[in-house]
């Protein structure tokens, strides 16, 4: 066997000798291939012919062209409802989890230092004119770790 690779036209004429009638140990001696390697592109060469002598439409491909603009008008509305999704997220996520304390929302700055990211950092316990105790948010500051009270 040779080192070096057949070329497509080399190849094409070993599979027409093989289709000729030839032994394919012979034309395999004569190029110096593989005969593993000529019933392969036998093979390869007979799937090429039949896609190529199957019938099919003729003339251009609207229908693949039209798909595809719906496929990227339906990913752009995906994008721009994940868009709103991601503000929606973003607003919710200044808001305390708790169902309790849906109406009190996140200080937006540090009292102290003006930092932007406030932690809530736990409840404590308020006495309310009723003399019944509720539960208030604590936050914390991530920058100056002090705690702001509402």
């Amino acid at each position: 066997m040779s080192d070096t690779h057949p070329t497509p036209q080399t190849k094409l004429a070993i599979v027409k000798e093989a289709w000729a009638g030839r032994k394919i140990a012979k034309v395999a001696r004569k190029y110096q291939v593989c005969r593993d390697s000529i019933y392969t592109w036998m093979h390869a060469a007979s799937q090429a012919c039949l896609h190529a002598l199957s019938p099919q439409k003729r003339g251009p491909k609207f229908k693949k062209l039209l798909e595809r603009e719906e496929v990227i008008l339906s990913l752009e509305q995906k994008v721009s409802g994940l868009e709103s999704e991601i503000k929606r997220l973003s607003h919710d996520s200044q808001s305390i989890p708790s169902v309790k304390y849906a109406k009190l929302v996140r200080p937006d700055r540090c009292p102290h230092c003006g930092h932007t990211r406030i932690l809530l950092n736990g409840y404590y316990p308020v006495k309310e004119a009723d003399g019944a105790f509720v539960d208030m948010p604590r936050f914390i500051c991530k920058q100056c770790r002090k705690r702001v009270y509402l």
